[in-house]
């Protein structure tokens, strides 16, 4: 199985060679469609060829990948279906290019706009899953978030108003842990994307134990040596600031509570300026 899950990680630099591919046999294709072009004509049959077969093994890899584990959730199911739509596609475009090229020549405009389609969308699937769900629309203005699902919360006014999880712990956790930890990647069965997920834990350890950092395994991790093997987050990543680690040490010690005021909990003064610097506030 190592040698499986080896050539299934492979997938994540596979994926840009059918990806370019098309890029290049479409862009080819309406120029074509020109006079002065009209020889590009002849190798884009060769290019819908090469496309068809990287994708497939793009594919290939792919459900390798997954069977490694630590993906869930509905961007898997729809980046696997569309990445499998990919390769029918392109194997379809290929021999129907070969065989009638007169009918595919009226449809070329819209094959070429339905595959660009696909790989946007395919793309944006797969960026959930190694970036997390908000990663695209994260600095993104309100009326888009909204137009993609997005939930926009109106911003607290002061650190006493904002809600200890929602607006202050979760933002940090998704930023910093959501790639590996979020709603549709969750290595070790550990999920940030809800309170209740955080709180049901990891495979072997429960992430937050409320009022116990010895037993919080997200403390512990983040506290570790940069070296250590078991610190989080790895491979090289953004970790917690040392700011960010003290109010998540504050909130655990607090009882880690799933929602309520920041002032109802009456935090330290230094730590009610670190959630103010955190929020952007003055």
């Amino acid at each position: 199985m190592d040698f499986i899950y080896f050539l299934g990680r492979l997938h994540v630099l596979a994926l840009h060679l059918p990806i370019g591919i098309l890029y290049i046999v479409i862009l080819m294709e309406f120029l074509a469609r020109m006079p002065r072009f009209a020889a590009l004509r002849s190798t884009a049959t060769f290019l819908w060829g090469a496309a068809a077969v990287t994708a497939i093994i793009t594919v290939v890899m792919g459900l390798m990948h997954a069977s490694e584990g630590g993906f869930t959730g509905e961007s898997l199911q729809r980046h696997r279906f569309l990445g499998i739509l990919i390769a029918v596609a392109s194997t379809a475009i290929w021999v129907f290019r070969a065989r009638g090229f007169n009918a595919y020549q009226k449809l070329q405009p819209v094959t070429g706009v339905f595959m660009l389609l696909l790989v946007a969308l395919t793309g944006h699937y797969g960026g959930n899953m190694t970036h997390g769900s908000t990663y695209l629309v994260e600095y993104a203005p309100a009326f888009l978030k909204r137009l993609t699902g997005e939930e926009v919360r109106e911003k607290a006014s002061s650190a006493a108003e904002a809600d200890v999880f929602v607006d202050v712990v979760q933002p940090m956790l998704e930023l910093r842990c959501g790639s590996c930890h979020g709603e549709d990647t969750r290595k070790g069965s550990l999920s940030f994307a809800t309170y209740e997920l955080l709180m049901e834990g990891g495979e072997m350890f429960p992430a937050v134990v409320p009022k116990d950092l010895m037993q919080s395994e997200l403390y512990a991790r983040v506290m570790l040596p940069a070296t250590s093997d078991d610190y989080m987050p790895k491979e090289g990543k953004t970790p917690l600031s040392a700011d960010q680690i003290a109010i998540i040490k504050w909130w655990i010690e607090a009882g880690a509570p799933g929602m309520g005021a920041v002032g109802t909990l009456n935090p330290p003064a230094d730590v009610a300026a670190l959630i103010s610097k955190e929020l952007g506030l003055k």
